[in-house]
């Protein structure tokens, strides 16, 4: 597992922050790993708080995590 934390100076330099960190890890996925073995999924923000929170899923039969789908919105979560 992988933390990062982050300071901004206000909402939307978060919200660039964080989809620039989220681009970075879809494209070095999609490079490493074939489609559909992986995916972004909401998580709860823990202790730390916070409004954005994601974990990126490797499916795999050995996992210990279980990933629920909404059919209607597509989002995924953990």
């Amino acid at each position: 597992m992988k933390d990062a934390y982050s300071l901004h100076r206000d909402q939307a330099c978060m919200e660039r922050t964080y989809a620039s960190v989220c681009a970075a890890y879809r494209s070095i996925l999609q490079a490493l790993l074939p489609e559909g073995s992986w995916r972004q999924v909401r998580s709860a923000s823990g202790n730390m708080g916070g409004s954005f929170s994601h974990e990126w899923v490797v499916f795999n039969e050995e996992g210990e995590d279980l990933v629920q789908a909404c059919s209607d919105c597509h989002t995924h979560y953990n």
